[in-house]
């Protein structure tokens, strides 16, 4: 379990403040990468929340190829 879904459990539904990142990526064709997240079940932009000892570039770059 990730330290977001920790807080939750603590805080419940109150309103956080939560860092997180995400890249825009085109390929040749101009297309956008689009992952469909698992929270919500819509589509954004590949990218994710802040862990406990991550740096925004790490969780940004999960996502490069």
């Amino acid at each position: 379990m990730g330290y977001i879904m920790e807080l939750r459990k603590i805080v419940g539904s109150r309103p956080l403040i939560i860092a997180g990142a995400c890249v825009i990526l085109i390929n040749d064709d101009k297309e956008i990468l689009l992952q469909l997240r698992n929270d919500n079940n819509c589509w954004g932009l590949a990218g994710g929340s802040l862990e406990i000892g991550e740096t925004l570039e790490q969780v940004a770059n999960c996502y490069s190829l």
